[in-house]
This record gives structure tokens, C-alpha cells and sequence, in this order.
């Protein structure tokens, strides 16, 4: 039988299965994003060990990039400079989003306390939330590894 996190992504994943706030909350999942600038593409699935959150958002300043566990809520917040060779410029096409980005995943009870482990490599984000060991509680600031 799958487990939770499975079952999400297994729904998530099906050509029916269109992704809601629905689905994810009554799973003990959910995901939210504040009024933020722009808002990074995200997958969320499981291996045997762990939940990972992945995130697409490249060219993040490292110093501004925060994960954050507070109660149940993972908040993530970053923020990706824009940037010129040269001034002023002249737009043709802008597809970039720039700026500041929050959000927020509230982990359901079997996972919120565990360990969770950040890298930030290649533009990707990962966090790594382990399935037991639930002897560590929040809030905490959580340790992010980046190249």
C-alpha cells in the first residue's frame, strides 16, 4: 500500500489527475505562496527514506535564501537579482521573473518534526525531509549547502 506522500504523487503525476490545494490538504499536505514577485516551479515526491521538495530557481543570490521550519510550515524564501552587463537596456522579450519569493509548505504530522537537510546546486533547490527520526523539533533555521 502507498504511503501518503506517494498516493499525492502518484495522483499528481496521472493525466487526470490535475493538481489542486484540494487534493494536497486532504492528504495533510499543502503548499502556499504568498504575494510574492515570482513563484518558483516546484515538485514534491518521495523516495523510501525521504520527502524531497524541489525547486527550479536559478540564479538565486545564496545570501538571500532562507528555508525555515516554524511549527508545521516549511517556509522558503529567496530572491534573484536582475542583473545587466551594461545600463540602461532595452527590453525585446522578458520572461525572467526577479525579485523576492516565499513559500510556504505545511508538512503533515508524520514528517514535520524530522530532520531536513537544504542544497542548493545547479539552480535547483532540494529539501530532503526524512520520514523518522522525530527528536528534533522546530523553529529552526535550516542548514542549507550550496556550491
Amino acid at each position: 500500500m502507498a504511503s501518503r506522500a506517494k498516493r499525492v504523487i502518484i495522483e499528481l503525476a496521472s493525466p487526470r489527475g490535475g493538481y489542486s490545494a484540494d487534493i494536497l490538504l486532504a492528504r495533510g499536505y499543502s503548499m502556499i505562496v504568498t504575494g510574492t514577485m515570482w513563484n518558483p516551479n516546484t515538485d514534491i515526491f518521495e523516495t523510501d527514506e525521504e520527502v524531497v521538495i524541489r525547486m527550479e530557481a536559478a540564479g538565486l543570490d545564496k545570501n538571500r535564501l532562507h528555508v525555515t521550519l516554524q511549527g508545521d510550515r516549511l517556509i522558503v524564501r529567496g530572491y534573484r537579482p536582475e542583473s545587466h552587463p551594461c545600463t540602461p537596456v532595452t527590453y525585446q522579450q522578458m520572461e525572467i521573473s526577479y525579485g523576492p519569493f516565499e513559500k510556504i509548505f505545511v508538512l503533515p504530522d508524520e514528517v514535520r518534526n524530522n530532520p531536513i537537510r537544504a542544497v542548493y546546486r545547479n539552480g535547483m533547490l532540494e529539501i530532503h525531509v526524512a520520514k523518522e527520526n522525530p527528536e528534533k523539533k522546530g523553529p529552526f533555521e535550516v542548514e542549507l549547502e550550496t556550491e
